[in-house]
């Protein structure tokens, strides 16, 4: 059963990317913080949360969020491009995803490893729908001096570019800028791929990295460009530095405090002195 809530965050109300959305398509930004909410509301409903569906193998479409919020697919169309382009929503092929979803809806799995997932699915699927459809594919008649091996062949090259599987590099790279959008993105180097080989040897590093970045993240300064000495590198670098993330060394900078949310101060008229 799907968890019956998520997490709203109340800075939605002064978020600056809904403000440009709001002149762009000029809705009010109270009718997009409800759309908003609508489609946080469908991916947190989804067999896989954070990635819009309506079952394992069928995505969400404009028609169902048309559905859902009241308004035309004319109306919502211009407002979920620009979803999209404010980085809010990704698009890959008919499927929607809401991006960062689990660094703010953090629970004990990846959002990358469920993409990973479903990709797969709709990967074999494809291929399955391609086996059945093979005896029309190639019954015409220049192809029929075409041999068995020639169509393993080919089966085999279709399958290859359908199998979407991320390499240890590319999976850590991918939750890395998601979760730390201000630091260099990662290059794949000798050294980076050394030492991703080393540490991926290791169960506990293996079992718990995704973890230890997502706790990174949620420092109060490690995530800022001008924290220079941490990088992918510092994190690979030793079967320690990853364990100090993942026990929360790094959540609180040393000699301050966690700050509470700013208060909107109501201000004082005349009237009221």
């Amino acid at each position: 059963m799907a968890n019956q809530w998520f997490r709203f965050y109340s800075e939605t109300l002064r978020d600056r990317k809904l403000e440009r959305i709001a002149h762009v398509t000029e809705r009010n930004k109270a009718e997009l913080v409800g759309i908003w909410v609508t489609l946080l509301s469908l991916a947190n409903d989804s067999p896989e949360p954070g990635i819009l569906l309506l079952v394992d193998s069928i995505p969400l479409n404009i028609g169902d969020f048309s559905y859902e919020t009241g308004l035309s697919e004319d109306e919502l169309e211009p407002i979920i491009k620009q979803f999209i382009r404010m980085d809010m929503l990704s698009l890959d092929g008919s499927t929607y995803y809401i991006k960062n979803w689990d660094k703010r809806q953090f629970k004990s799995d990846n959002v990358t490893e469920r993409v990973q997932r479903h990709r797969e699915r709709l990967a074999m699927e494809q291929q399955t729908d391609d086996d059945v459809t093979l005896p029309e594919r190639f019954s015409n008649a220049p192809e029929q001096n075409r041999t068995e091996s020639d169509t393993e062949a080919e089966q085999e090259t279709d399958g290859a570019k359908n199998a979407p599987v991320l390499s240890h590099f590319e999976e850590i790279r991918t939750l890395w800028i998601e979760l730390f959008p201000n630091k260099p993105k990662p290059r794949s180097t000798n050294s980076i791929n050394g030492k991703i080989k080393t540490r991926m040897n290791e169960s506990h590093f293996k079992d718990n990295w995704q973890k230890a970045m997502q706790r990174a993240a949620r420092s109060n300064y490690l995530g800022l460009k001008d924290t220079t000495w941490f990088d992918l590198g510092w994190f690979l670098d030793n079967d320690t530095n990853y364990e100090k993330c993942l026990n929360g060394k790094y959540d609180i900078k040393p000699g301050t405090y966690p700050q509470p949310p700013a208060r909107a101060i109501k201000p004082v008229s005349a009237k009221d002195l």
